[in-house]
């Protein structure tokens, strides 16, 4: 607060970029003895994030005020078997696995509050992207198994609460913007 006039902003900016893979390349891989298990090649990627701004000014006369959070995931999981053999020879094995699992988290919260005897303007913007690759593949593999499981799973969710409050005597102004864009293959 001041005597004339205030002015403030809060940013808070916030991004995550990561994979998890896992891949079996060139190898030959057989089972030992009566060995009847499972056989799997997995990744698995998490990622959850929080953004928070806030911002509240309070003034005689003029308020001025905003509050801006920007969240970014790009995540991404693969699993793969290429150029291989698996359990060929002798006692195969239960069942071949592939399996990528990938989820990504965004909960954000944007708020301001611009109080001012004449005047108060503020504003409030939330901005969350996610996007990010989850894949299975087999290529170029020989095996021997009683089952096979190619699986690939990705789950992502954006949780956004934007907030704006201005109070002035003669002009109060606010406004508020979300923007939630999830793209993921």
């Amino acid at each position: 607060g001041g005597g004339l006039a205030a002015a403030g902003a809060s940013l808070s900016y916030n991004s995550i970029d990561n994979s998890a893979n896992t891949k079996l390349f060139d190898n030959n891989i057989k089972v030992k003895g009566n060995n009847k298990g499972d056989f799997s090649v997995e990744s698995e990627n998490k990622s959850n994030l929080w953004g928070v701004a806030i911002e509240v000014g309070a003034n005689a006369e003029v308020s001025v005020g905003g509050s801006v959070v920007i969240n970014e995931i790009d995540n991404g999981a693969t699993s793969s078997i290429a150029s291989a053999t698996v359990g060929i020879s002798g006692t195969n094995y239960k069942s071949l696995n592939v399996l990528a699992t990938d989820t990504a988290d965004i909960k954000s919260l944007s708020g301001m509050v611009s109080q001012g005897s004449k005047a108060a303007v503020g504003g409030s913007v939330a901005v969350n992207k996610i996007k990010g690759d989850t894949s299975t593949e087999l290529d170029n593999v020989r095996f021997k198994a009683d089952s096979t499981k190619l699986e690939s799973y990705s789950d992502s969710n954006i949780l956004t609460l934007a907030l704006g409050s201005s109070v002035g005597g003669t002009v109060a102004a606010d406004g508020t913007v979300v923007v939630d864009n999830n793209s993921r293959n």
